[in-house]
Formats: C-alpha cells, sequence, structure tokens
C-alpha cells in the first residue's frame, strides 16, 4: 500500500523502493477489481495525492463502491507524529521546522497538504457523494485500546470479534531524548538512502 501510494502521488523517486513498487497500484487495483467482497486500501501516504489523482485511482477501482475514510486526530499530535516519522526515515529537521512549508505536493508525503483535514477530505471526496466521505476521530487515551478498531469495522459492517486488536504490535512513539539522539546521529549517517537501510 505505502509503494501503491507513490504510484497515485506520482512520486518520481517511486523506483528507489524497488523494481516491484513502479507496478504496485496496477497489482493492487486489479486484486480489488477482482474481489467481490469488501476491501481497504490504506497508507497515510495516498493523503498527499491531489484532486486529479485521487480521482484517477478512484476512477480505476470504477467497478466498486469506493468510500473514502479518513482518521482524524488533534493536530498537536499529528505533527509531533508525522516529525518522529520523518526522524525515523533519515531527517535532521528539528520539530520547530517541520513541516517545512504550509505548501501541498504529492512528491512530498511529508508536507503539510498531508496532513491538512479539510484539504485530504476535500481532494479525495471531491467526486463523491457526502454519504462516501467519513471521518474517524482517534479515541481519548482514556477509552479502550480496542476502540479505533470497533469504529472502522462498524464503519465497514464486519464483525470486529474475528480478530484481535490486542494482538498487534504497539506502535509507540519515541521518547523526547530518542528522536532526538537520532535526529542528531541521522546528520553523520552516509550511505544511508532509504528507511530500511
Amino acid at each position: 500500500h505505502l509503494w501503491a501510494s507513490g504510484v497515485v502521488r506520482e512520486d518520481p523517486k517511486i523506483d528507489r523502493r524497488g523494481p516491484r513498487a513502479r507496478f504496485a497500484w496496477n497489482v493492487l487495483r486489479d486484486q480489488v477489481n477482482d474481489w467481490d467482497g469488501t476491501a481497504v486500501i490504506s497508507h497515510e501516504f495516498f493523503a498527499g495525492a491531489t484532486e486529479q489523482q485521487a480521482a484517477r485511482a478512484m476512477a480505476d477501482l470504477a467497478g466498486a463502491e469506493v468510500h473514502v475514510v479518513v482518521t482524524a486526530r488533534d493536530t498537536v499530535s499529528l505533527v509531533t507524529a508525522r516529525w518522529q516519522e520523518f526522524v525515523k526515515n533519515g531527517s535532521t529537521a528539528r520539530i520547530d521546522d517541520y513541516p517545512a512549508d504550509e505548501a501541498t505536493t504529492p512528491h512530498d508525503e511529508w508536507d503539510w497538504g498531508s496532513m491538512d483535514l479539510a484539504d485530504v477530505l476535500g481532494r479525495w471526496g471531491a467526486t463523491l457523494p457526502p454519504e462516501r466521505v467519513h471521518v474517524l476521530t482517534l479515541p481519548k487515551p482514556d477509552e479502550p485500546r480496542d476502540t479505533l478498531w470497533l469504529r472502522f469495522a462498524g464503519l465497514l459492517g464486519i464483525d470486529a470479534t474475528r480478530c484481535d486488536p490486542g494482538a498487534a504490535e504497539v506502535n509507540e512513539s519515541l521518547g523526547v531524548v530518542e528522536v532526538e539522539l537520532l535526529r542528531r546521529v541521522n546528520a553523520d549517517l552516509e550511505g544511508f538512502g532509504r528507511a530500511v537501510d
């Protein structure tokens, strides 16, 4: 889904992901179009697509009843989490310098345009009737851990008990000390051109 988001956004650096990456959207599209049940395509980098790119992607799924689901969280925690991921992917930017500007560029999956909820909903929902555009809010810290899963399963109309969300890995944030250390180390790393390096 990561690779497919790069193809949809026409990322000129898609080949750095590997030789199969440029075909990821075609593979995913074909799988969805061949499936007669509910399918989910999901990756945060789809949020950076332009209105035209989003419309083309949804047109590729013309046989399906397409819905757009966006998970919304408060801006402060969103920017902080995205900045941490940016640093984990090699950035040396300080939190005060992230995002670099308020532009929306589909080739920059880390820019403000991929985090602006209204803008994302406007671009992805432009060709859909309102009843097919959904916003799921993140649960409050004191709510049960499976709250988001229950909301998502309810939206899709699937039996939430068929999956055990407790078995999933916890994606814990880096602490301030850890991310600052990594940010400083990143400046001295050489030969690391991809996150997997």
